[in-house]
């Protein structure tokens, strides 16, 4: 007899789970998701990076672009915790995702190997 699905992480920059939200529907559509663990870590990238840095540097590459890239966002992150409940929020409010999925949110400290819960 068949056990649970094993665990499947998704990483992609800044850990945001909107640019996740498509894997997350596919993955709960053919296997069914019980838990939804989003971890985002200190020191992490898109902490130190802004929105407006990456649009100069794409539209200084392509510059008949400049319109469509105005409006682009990369998931800057203000307030690391802020940006775990920001999400755990996304994929509890998401028509997409079933109600009764299990969402917990954590902050990953890489210079301690600690995890702190964050609450919705």
């Amino acid at each position: 007899m068949p056990g649970p699905p094993p665990p499947v992480v998704i990483r992609n920059a800044g850990g945001r789970a909107g640019p996740a939200l498509r894997s997350i529907i596919c993955l709960d559509h053919l296997v069914g998701v019980g838990t939804i663990v989003v971890i985002h870590h200190t020191d992490c990238g898109l902490t130190h990076l802004r929105d407006a840095q990456i649009r100069s540097s794409l539209t200084g590459k392509a510059p008949d672009h400049a319109d469509e890239i105005s409006k682009m966002e990369f998931g800057e992150i203000l307030d690391l915790k802020g940006s775990v409940v920001e999400d755990m929020k996304l994929l509890k409010e998401t028509p997409y995702l079933r109600k009764d999925l299990n969402v917990y949110g954590y902050l990953y400290d890489i210079k301690t190997g600690k995890l702190e819960e964050v609450g919705a």
